[in-house]
């Protein structure tokens, strides 16, 4: 079995000619793993036909929002480096492993390059071979500098594509589709598929004439919400030829709610379900923990007045607490002409990492510590004293800029990290 690797910074470019393979079939149901509020990291699993034998390829497309790994100061260097351990692993229903690999990635940036990590990713693909048949797939990350590991699991199910006349690959959507020079047209997969940073997107997909004359085929692309509200539906006529048609559409997602959506294609005359893709829509670079909009208000009690924390909760409909929640964060936009609201992101990015590291009890960004974190960053120097027999375990953060120091006392021994002193303000008053 042949193995290919193909490692992607910030964006995937696949030439089209890497996707011209026969190609797919279909993971049914598919976990919804990439809307899940605090991932870590985004896996999208997309299966192809292959038409000259009985193995099938299975492209595995791994994103790591950059903003969920923990990075160190190099003391000498003043760079900042991670390292990254990935192992993907594809079981049979025996236990039997037909696929197993790990890879690891040491990141380095300057200091000028560190300050835009917010809005990139790490991007892994791996591809293999395989029968069809029912699988796991098991995707694990490890964050060496936080000593975390993260996993993911998903069914996956191959079926044969010679039981019907018709049928389809897997979707990939994309972020960005070139094809202005024929002979290296550009594919950029949407890993973790939320269009919502796109005015427009675009889906790649192969259908399959298993017959031996071409004909026109039509067929409905259909964009629902969960409760199966419709908000997109286009009728698209396609000239199939025998074997496998590279299909490519394009789509404007400025009508499309915000949360979880359905993509799904079906036969226009009969509308018989050929396949289905979850994806979301959500504002521009919102962290996925956006995915709630009453926690996401809530989160801003660090940064927002009383004001304008009353204003986003008291709002009367769902339409109108989104409306006061962008009007917010448009007030602390830094530089309004940029797609990306780098004080949200950043914000939104302490957020998740106060979860990670400092739950205990509370979620991590309700403690002290996360608070501290939130609002200032991380510290210019930590001092940590462990349990002793003449005091308990405690932590002194500094922060050399502004001249503050925090002392936390853990004084039931469980790790739930206490501030000696609270702090009164106007950012936290709503906490106490």
């Amino acid at each position: 079995m042949k193995f290919s690797l193909k490692i992607f910074l910030y964006t995937f470019f696949i030439l089209c000619g890497y996707l011209t393979g026969d190609i797919t079939a279909q993971v049914k149901d598919k976990l919804n793993a990439n809307f899940t509020a605090g991932e870590v990291f985004f896996i999208d699993p997309v299966f192809f036909y292959n038409t000259e034998n009985s193995k099938h390829r299975l492209d595995i497309y791994i994103e790591i929002p950059l903003s969920n790994i923990t990075f160190k100061k190099n003391q000498i260097t003043s760079d900042f480096e991670a390292e990254i351990d990935y192992s993907i692993r594809i079981k049979n229903l025996s236990g039997e492993n037909i696929f197993n690999e790990s890879y690891s990635k040491r990141l380095n940036y300057t200091v000028s390059e560190y300050a835009g990590i917010s809005t990139k990713s790490e991007y892994l693909l791996r591809s293999a071979n395989i029968a069809p048949g029912n699988y796991t797939l098991t995707v694990t990350i490890n964050d060496k500098n936080l000593y975390k590991i993260y996993t993911k699991e998903q069914k996956l199910e191959l079926t044969s594509k010679d039981t019907d006349s018709i049928t389809f690959s897997d979707i990939l959507i994309l972020s960005k589709y070139d094809d202005s020079n024929p002979q290296k047209k550009i594919i950029s997969p949407l890993v973790n598929n939320n269009v919502g940073n796109l005015d427009q997107f675009s889906l790649f997909l192969e259908i399959y004439n298993n017959t031996t004359s071409s004909d026109f085929e039509g067929f409905d692309f259909v964009i629902t919400d969960t409760d199966g509200k419709e908000f997109l539906r286009s009728r698209n006529d396609f000239y199939l030829s025998p074997g496998a048609n590279q299909i490519v559409q394009s789509f404007s997602s400025k009508e499309l709610p915000v949360g979880n959506l359905k993509l799904t294609v079906v036969d226009s005359k009969t509308q018989h379900l050929f396949v289905s893709k979850d994806m979301k829509q959500m504002w521009n670079y919102f962290p996925a923990t956006l995915s709630d909009l009453d926690l996401a208000i809530r989160q801003t009690i660090y940064i927002a007045s009383g004001d304008e924390y009353d204003k986003m909760m008291s709002a009367s409909t769902p339409e109108k607490k989104q409306k006061a929640f962008m009007e917010f964060w448009r007030s602390k936009d830094p530089n309004p002409n940029s797609p990306i609201n780098a004080q949200m992101v950043k914000y939104y990015e302490r957020v998740r990492i106060a979860n990670q590291r400092y739950s205990t009890y509370f979620e991590g960004w309700k403690t002290d510590m996360g608070m501290i974190y939130i609002m200032y960053g991380d510290p210019s120097n930590i001092e940590r004293n462990p349990f002793s027999e003449t005091s308990k375990p405690y932590e002194i953060w500094e922060y050399y800029d502004i001249s503050r120091r925090f002392v936390f006392v853990d004084n039931s021994g469980f790790g739930d990290y206490r501030l000696t002193t609270p702090i009164w303000d106007d950012r936290t008053k709503l906490r106490y």
